[in-house]
């Protein structure tokens, strides 16, 4: 389909046609059922379509999918506990994850309540630290499909989206909100200390 909508010259003719043409996609478990029983395949797409939900929540609420907050923990980068609960607000499935589990369990051990208290607001979606702006989600989800689709994000694209879908309030400066945005976004560059030459 992305093949198919890049044939307009226009890059928002592209997205628009991308756009209709995925109003009428339809998930089938045809191709799956070459390789195992009915059941089985509808299993599967339910898996990955729930998969899918939560690293659009991810991407929403934290401008990364899951699997990158997974190896920012697993590579101890700055602040890792954090991300921890950041990951488990969104999905909580992830406590079952080897290294969660392993600060889960160490954290039981010693009793760390300030720990566990986090985990137990994490899991039920209260993640404690900061608070949602509304009406940024949608906003975060169409910029990284937009740097998927495209190969990068530029403030006069995510101005152009924003207007089309309406997902912006005008103001006095919308380009410089759209790009503190775009640079805010990217500024999640935690690396293991591990790893650092200072």
């Amino acid at each position: 389909m992305v093949e198919q909508s890049t044939e307009n010259v226009d890059p928002l003719d592209a997205k628009m046609a991308f756009l209709e043409r995925m109003k009428d996609f339809e998930f089938s478990t045809e191709i799956l059922e070459q390789h195992m029983d009915k059941q089985e395949a509808e299993k599967k797409l339910a898996t990955y379509l729930i998969a899918l939900m939560f690293n659009m929540k991810a991407f929403a609420h934290r401008n990364r999918p899951i699997n990158i907050m997974i190896e920012q923990i697993r590579n101890r980068v700055d602040d890792y506990e954090e991300i921890i609960f950041e990951a488990v607000s969104i999905d909580a499935s992830v406590v079952s994850n080897p290294e969660i589990a392993e600060f889960i369990s160490v954290w039981s051990f010693e009793r760390n309540e300030e720990m566990l208290g986090k985990l137990s607001k994490a899991i039920v979606g209260k993640y404690p630290r900061g608070k949602r702006t509304v009406g940024l989600d949608d906003l975060r989800i169409m910029t990284a499909i937009l740097e998927e689709v495209d190969g990068k994000v530029d403030v006069e694209t995510v101005y152009e989206m924003s207007q089309l879908f309406n997902l912006i309030a005008e103001g006095k400066d919308l380009g410089a909100a759209i790009q503190k945005h775009l640079q805010t976004r990217k500024k999640d560059t935690r690396k293991s200390k591990a790893k650092t030459t200072s």
